[in-house]
């Protein structure tokens, strides 16, 4: 199946609703979140796309000033996460003019890795009292929802020393490997909380939770902090297998 983020813009505008019988047919929704774009497909049981939107984040939403989706400052990149929530936003919008979204029996996503999402102590009640009849992006501030609100992404360097500390504490960059599958580099989740914990322990001491980009956006549909699987420990390099 195509990436979503390849679908045409106008492949929505080309399919018309179905009528009779054919609304019966389920429909299953899914959102591809990258380091610079958002995307979003449905498609029946056939496969067949119903309906495909790419929000572009640099053009479509010009006002978080954002190049290929982040900020970047030297070794340092972060991106917004405000801006996610708003090309979410965007992309219901546009879907829910286009697809009867009752016909949806399942939403499933992806999402860039090592992107990290530092939930407020009030996070899980603003979540809880999400309401269809705002913008997600009105009902989520960012300073209240977020203690990062402009947390590091995949292309941040910043933090070396932080990972050749981890090797250190591990057994050496051979041992992080055969225990973890991989060695420790900068862009780790990991690594990027150290850090975070080094330079700035207030904003570790004030989060609730620390969430991996896929389990922002279920959090999002849940309306409350969608708990880790195991596949967050081991993209967030959390998941050490024990010697023995």
């Amino acid at each position: 199946m195509a990436s979503v983020t390849d679908m045409p813009r106008t492949v929505a505008s080309s399919v018309p609703r179905d009528h009779g019988q054919a609304h019966e047919k389920p429909y299953f929704l899914s959102l591809d979140l990258s380091s610079d774009k958002m995307g979003l497909i449905i498609v029946d049981e056939s496969l067949d796309v119903i309906f495909g939107e790419c929000v572009k984040f640099d053009t479509d939403l010009p006002e978080y000033g954002t190049q290929n989706g982040c900020h970047t400052d030297g070794e340092v990149s972060t991106s917004p996460i405000h801006l996610h929530v708003k090309a979410l936003d965007l992309l219901l919008q546009k879907v829910s003019s286009q697809v009867e979204l009752k016909r949806v029996k399942c939403i499933g996503g992806s999402a860039q890795q090592h992107k990290s999402v530092w939930w407020s102590k009030a996070a899980s009640t603003l979540l809880s009292r999400l309401t269809p009849s705002k913008p997600l992006h009105e009902q989520l501030p960012p300073e209240q929802t977020w203690t990062l609100p402009n947390p590091p992404n995949f292309y941040d360097m910043s933090t070396d020393a932080q990972a050749q500390s981890l090797e250190w504490h591990i057994g050496g960059s051979e041992e992080t490997a055969r225990r973890s599958g991989v060695r420790a580099f900068c862009r780790f989740t990991a690594v990027q909380i150290m850090k975070v914990k080094q330079t700035s322990p207030n904003i570790l001491e004030a989060t609730d939770r620390i969430s991996s980009a896929s389990s922002f956006l279920s959090s999002l549909f849940l309306g409350g902090i969608a708990p880790l699987s195991k596949s967050d420990a081991a993209n967030m390099r959390f998941l050490i297998h024990r010697s023995g």
